[in-house]
């Protein structure tokens, strides 16, 4: 589902995965979303008028609730998704659903995810789950199925710089001599965690509308995603940028 024809005023779903990079809004329109769910108002939603729509805008709707990482912790814990779940079982305060925004829902470890799911599976009726995330492939197939995907993509015109190195890169690894590719696979090494985190999302973006084209290599671009999606996990692992681009030398020459 693409975000940008998505009608307000349609009949809602109890499951959305919100995937796009970092920077492209999916923490507003997830709340926009939310806010139309719980809505009041006549016609289109959210209307802006309601009480639910003003309570939703000022962060305080008793229905809306967004789950986000703990500061101490690497993941979604187990404990947390079961919380939720538990709590999707009561009623709506208020509105008629009940909405829950799961920020960085990639962030969900194993446990986590196979537990949301038998919720996911079997939602209350009165329940709504808007899952956020800028890496979509480590979800698992059963969570990502259950959800209408909206496509956000990257704001702003043109590419960004980070969209322009991405790319780079990305030839590079596809028909680059090795020595070239060994190159740009270092030049990692001067980037900090939170620029490796947006380039690894901008290359996973730019490998993803490459295999959409014609005569792409696909199982190569797959490669590089599933590289991408490993350098996620070492950089929740705390592995210094030196050790991920061995890592990548090791996975992608």
């Amino acid at each position: 589902m693409d975000f940008s024809k998505f009608s307000f005023s349609a009949h809602f779903l109890q499951a959305y995965l919100f995937c796009g990079p970092d920077g492209s809004g999916k923490l507003a329109a997830a709340g926009k979303l939310a806010a139309a769910m719980v809505c009041s108002g006549q016609g289109d939603k959210p209307c802006g008028r309601c009480r639910d729509c003003k309570k939703a805008a000022a962060g305080i709707h008793p229905d809306i609730t967004t789950i986000t990482r703990p500061a101490d912790k690497r993941e979604i814990t187990v404990d947390q998704i079961r919380a939720i779940c538990a709590e999707a079982a009561v009623l709506p305060n208020e509105a008629a659903r009940r909405v829950f925004i799961i920020c960085d829902a990639q962030l969900m470890n194993i446990q986590a995810q196979n537990a949301f799911l038998k919720t996911l599976e079997e939602p209350p009726s009165h329940i709504s789950f808007l899952l956020l995330t800028n890496n979509p492939g480590r979800l698992l197939e059963t969570v990502r199925s259950r959800c209408a995907q909206i496509i956000m993509p990257p704001t702003g015109a043109g590419q960004t710089a980070a969209d322009t190195e991405a790319d780079s890169f990305l030839t590079t690894l596809l028909t680059g001599d090795p020595l070239s590719m060994a190159e740009v696979i270092f030049s990692l090494e001067k980037m900090d965690k939170q620029r490796l985190s947006v380039f690894f999302s901008a290359v996973r973006t730019a490998a993803a509308a490459q295999m959409r084209g014609v005569g792409s290599d696909s199982a190569r671009l797959a490669a590089v995603i599933a590289a991408m999606d490993e350098g996620d996990r070492y950089l929740d692992a705390n592995i210094n940028a030196g050790s991920i681009a061995g890592l990548f030398l090791a996975r992608l020459l």
